[in-house]
């Protein structure tokens, strides 16, 4: 649609790439566990690229100024469960804490649990804490209150007074954004020889982005709202008020599919079970609801066998001792 109403010249990717090969590739060039699975079509879009152009232009940082993730809206949605009192709250972290790890809901009940919306938002966005209470041993577990993250990451978020959202979107900004899309484009592009700028994040743009009112950003579910009522009709209304959609891949299919036997290789090997990270049971466990469909459980499949590959690669390198708190950058796995 674009290329229609600027007279550009477009080109179709069909991707039928060796998943395995691919895989094994891109976890070298990064050069440390990486476990964003957007990094592969990002690597196929360069390499794409690269055959008529030297530099591109991305749109890194948008969502971040902006409030386009869904995760800024499910904040909003939360907010409902400020008014939870206290002891109702206690209640429904110890009865989630209990339930079997198989039945649904439990997730939904520890985050309205939490104490602050600050919680609920890593809890929902991040890798839950119950399902890191049952996969990492003890020595690997770091808390979930908002105390220590906070602590954690004293350089990433702003005064509590800020509020939730303001939270949220100065972290995105400046972890998640330097610490994971960043390194993605950045390290995906190169790999194929294209330079690729970002100019939603020149820092005039940012600066005046920054105090813009969080209700300007977010309005009615739709994130981007005042960004996307700048440009007008400089995009046709069909792709401005589209739903919005992640740069992704089949990864489901695939750890059901060309990468089942690796990954079960990988991360039931001897090899990584030794470093003494994960509970071997709750592993298979994660794979068992994964290949009978009962759970979706792509995202922290991909993560461990991402692990398990930089932790092959550097056999002989001495395991780090557990950390203390998370690096910056580290949080989305």
């Amino acid at each position: 649609m674009a290329a229609k109403q600027y007279a550009t010249a477009h080109h179709e990717l069909v991707v039928r790439p060796d998943s395995i090969a691919l895989t094994q590739k891109l976890v070298r060039h990064f050069d440390e566990p990486f476990a964003d699975s957007s990094a592969i079509p990002t690597y196929l879009v360069s390499e794409f690229a690269r055959r008529h152009v030297t530099v591109a232009l991305s749109g890194d940082g948008g969502d971040e100024l902006f409030a386009g993730y869904d995760s800024f809206r499910i904040i909003e949605d939360m907010r409902r469960y400020d008014s939870v009192p206290q002891p109702a709250r206690r209640v429904l972290a110890w009865m989630a804490e209990r339930l079997p790890y198989a039945v649904y809901g439990k997730n939904f009940l520890f985050a309205i649990s939490r104490q602050t919306g600050l919680e609920r938002y890593f809890f929902t966005n991040y890798a839950p804490h119950l399902l890191r209470k049952r996969l990492l041993k003890p020595d690997w577990m770091l808390p979930a209150d908002g105390a220590y993250l906070t602590r954690a990451f004293v350089n990433y978020l702003p005064a509590k007074s800020a509020g939730t959202l303001s939270q949220a979107l100065h972290f995105e900004a400046t972890n998640r954004l330097t610490g994971d899309m960043l390194v993605n484009v950045g390290r995906m592009s190169m790999a194929a020889s294209l330079e690729v700028r970002c100019p939603l994040l020149d820092h005039q743009l940012a600066e005046f982005a920054a105090p813009i009112p969080n209700g300007w950003k977010l309005r009615n579910g739709q994130g981007k709202h005042i960004l996307l009522r700048a440009l007008g009709d400089r995009l046709p209304r069909k792709l401005l008020h589209r739903e919005k959609m992640g740069f992704a891949i089949p990864i489901r299919d695939w750890l059901n599919g060309p990468l089942r036997e690796m990954t079960r290789d990988l991360i039931l090997g001897q090899s990584f079970l030794s470093k003494g990270i994960v509970s071997p049971s709750f592993v298979q466990h994660l794979l068992r609801e994964h290949e009978t469909g009962r759970r979706d459980n792509q995202t922290w499949l991909w993560s461990l066998l991402v692990l398990a590959m930089g932790l092959e690669d550097t056999r002989d390198a001495r395991l780090p001792v557990p950390p203390a708190q998370p690096l910056a950058g580290a949080a989305r796995t």
